[in-house]
């Protein structure tokens, strides 16, 4: 079995401008494609596999602000991205 790789980023700054703790948590998911994205100050989590996905996440309305949707949905990009390398 492969091992699980995982990436943890804070989130304080990029998308909670600061009024929040968090760690977002992204594992890569060895039996599918996908991604699984968790942050659990704020108990979430969901799966990242497609571009549907992440217009998911901008209608669901997390926090209640179209803008912090906005800049979680980039951050999970920008990490999934490191995942390439």
């Amino acid at each position: 079995m492969e091992p699980l790789k995982t990436i943890a980023t804070d989130i304080k700054h990029s998308v909670f401008d600061n009024e929040s703790e968090a760690i977002m948590y992204i594992t890569k998911d060895i039996y599918s494609d996908g991604f699984i994205v968790s942050i659990p100050v704020i108990t979430f989590s969901c799966d990242i596999a497609t571009e549907h996905d992440y217009k998911w996440l901008l209608r669901f309305n997390l926090f209640g602000d179209l803008e912090k949707n906005k800049r979680l949905v980039n951050v999970i990009k920008e990490e999934i991205a490191k995942f390439e390398l």
